[in-house]
């Protein structure tokens, strides 16, 4: 199991401009808030880090459960 601080670094391997996080029960969905209304393009869909494991999934391949909380990230 890994903790927030943990998949946000996997995120940043993934995509360097992270500045809002999603926390469900089991993943962290990190993105940019600028390209929530953008659909669709590389570097625009949001870095999915499972919680179990610390692998990326793809957001086609990710049902999302309940959300624990929104937030603001910094750096």
């Amino acid at each position: 199991m890994i903790d927030f601080n943990e998949a946000l670094e996997i995120a940043k391997t993934k995509r360097d401009r992270i500045d809002h996080c999603v926390e469900f029960e089991d993943a962290y969905s990190f993105f940019n808030k600028e390209d929530r209304n953008f659909s669709g393009g590389v570097g625009h869909t949001p870095v999915i880090v499972r919680k179990e494991d610390g692998a990326v999934v793809s957001i086609l391949d990710y049902e999302p459960g309940e959300i624990v909380r929104e937030f603001d990230v910094e750096g």
